[in-house]
């Protein structure tokens, strides 16, 4: 069975500021490399992995709600993001979840059009004081 995204949900501990999402992507987690390369070293740079790895960043497409107020607050409140995946195997009742706590960085407002949904675009940054964490 292939895996697509729909039936997938995202929420946050402390805001009001969610909606129906139309897209999520999780974050890309970066491991940075040090090079160990020596004066001596030929051909290609050695390199070993950092100490500390980038917690990366949630973003979310979604359908804006006029209706619900946003608190500027929110985004100084360290907060929960929760994302629910999709059950993607036949026969499973048990969604996974991705969770990370951060901040929530950037909110673009929607493009007011004709003929079109009014989208809003949202950037949580995960912090790294709790691990970002996949629940199976």
């Amino acid at each position: 069975m292939a895996d697509t995204g729909h039936g997938a949900t995202i929420a946050f501990g402390t805001t009001t500021l969610m909606g129906c999402a139309r897209q999520i992507t999780l974050p890309n987690w970066v491991q940075s490399m040090i090079d160990s390369s020596c004066l001596d070293t030929d051909t290609f740079r050695r390199k070993v992995p950092s100490d500390l790895m980038e917690g990366g960043q949630i973003t979310s497409e979604l359908v804006f709600d006029a209706t619900v107020a946003i608190d500027p607050a929110d985004f100084k409140l360290r907060q929960l993001c929760t994302v629910t995946l999709p059950i993607s195997v036949e026969g499973n009742t048990t969604n996974a979840t991705f969770t990370a706590w951060g901040y929530i960085e950037a909110l673009q407002f929607p493009a007011l059009l004709s003929d079109a949904l009014q989208m809003a675009s949202l950037t949580f940054n995960c912090d790294g004081d709790d691990d970002p964490a996949n629940h199976p």
